[in-house]
This record gives C-alpha cells, structure tokens and sequence, in this order.
C-alpha cells in the first residue's frame, strides 16, 4: 500500500472534527453532572419539607470528619491547611446543611471535641459565625482531664436545643457515630440514626441516616406508677 499524506489544509480540517468532538464529549459530561446536581437538590428539598424531623444535631469527629479530630489534637490555625482532608464530601455536606437551613429547620453541631476547631472546619467550608451553633462541654480549647470528663451521652444538648427552639423531643434529631449516644438519645424521646465512623456525610448517607432516624419510633416512656 502507498503512503498517505494529508495536506496542511485537510489536517487542519481533521483536527478541527477531533476538537469539536471531544469538547461535544465535555459538555456532555458537564450536562449529565449538572443535571444529577440539580435532581440531588430536588430530592433533598422534597425530603426535608416532608420530613417529621425538624432540627438536626451533627457529632462532629468521625460523623463529619474523616479522622477523630480532638484525639489527634487538631488546632484552629491547623485547619485551614487540612480541612478538606479531613472533611469527605465537604461540598456536599455544604449542601446539606444549607438545605436543611433554606427548609426553615436548624441544624447544630453536638460534639465532646472543641468549639473553636469545630467553628473552624466550618467556616472553612464557607458559613459565617452567625451560622454556627456547637453544643459541647468543652469551653474554648479546654481539654478534658481528671477534674473534667466528657458526659455519658448528648441528651443534656439534645434537651437544651429542644428548650430554645421550643421544640417537641421526637422532632430533634441526633447522628452520631457512637451508638451509645443515640441509643441513649432514643431512649429519652428523641431521634437518632448511627453514623459509620469516618466516611463522611454524603448526600447518600445523609438521606440514608434520615430514613433511619425519621422512621424510628422514639422510646415510649412508662408512667411511674403512684
């Protein structure tokens, strides 16, 4: 077979087909991202509006983080250079919260780690201070030690949301990865749904731990008997 050359026109003309090509395969994929975007938001808005849930109360260490950020001694100055290692899904956790903020319910953190280095992680995912609420016995960047151990479990926040909001038990919610907590939780009145240490709050896993927690009947207290 003889050889084949393309002149300088006709390779322009080739190379222009392969361009338009590739970038049609782009903006394809763009297209697609986008439209799964917006048909995630649908969801998440459809299923905060119906939901019986209507303040959520986030642990922070192995629930939204990736690592147990009090154990490993994470600063406020640390963060803003190791945050979005720390935080899987940090985008998405953004929308989360942002959703359920433009649904007319709450949301807070509840944690035995630091206010501050919590703030921080936070702010570096773009909410201002105002935005903010974190439950924790710690104040500042105090530690615990033998005069100061964290609680037994969250209730003691859970009921202090329910106070302030003037909210109903069953309509506050805890995710937590530590079941103690919310099975404590869910014994006192409130929701609770387990969170798998260290993976992160996903849209997915968002809408998974909602299902848990929206559809468990809370605890039936006994009277006490006369």
């Amino acid at each position: 077979m003889g050889s084949f050359y393309l002149t300088s026109p006709e390779l322009d003309i080739l190379i222009d087909c392969f361009s338009l090509s590739y970038s049609g395969y782009d903006s394809d994929e763009e297209s697609m991202a986008a439209t799964t975007a917006t048909e995630e938001s649908v969801d998440l808005e459809r299923i905060l509006e119906a939901s019986p849930i209507q303040s959520f109360a986030f642990d922070f260490d192995l629930t939204l983080s990736r690592i147990h950020v009090y154990n490993a001694r994470v600063e406020a100055d640390h963060v803003p250079e190791r945050w979005r290692d720390d935080l899987p899904y940090s985008d998405e956790l953004s929308r989360i919260l942002r959703g359920i903020s433009a649904s007319g319910r709450s949301w807070c953190v509840v944690t035995f780690g630091q206010p501050p280095v919590v703030t921080a992680y936070l702010e570096q995912m773009g909410f201002r201070k105002e935005e903010i609420s974190v439950y924790s016995p710690l104040a500042g960047n105090q530690r615990y030690s033998e005069e100061l151990s964290p609680p037994a479990d969250k209730n003691a926040f859970l009921a202090s949301i329910a106070e302030s909001g003037g909210l109903r038990a069953e309509s506050i919610a805890l995710f937590d990865d530590d079941q103690r907590n919310v099975a404590a939780a869910v014994n006192a009145g409130f929701k609770g749904a387990v969170v798998h240490p260290g993976i992160g709050m996903s849209l997915d896993n968002f809408l998974a731990y909602h299902d848990q927690a929206a559809t468990r009947a809370p605890v039936k207290r006994k009277k006490k008997s006369k």
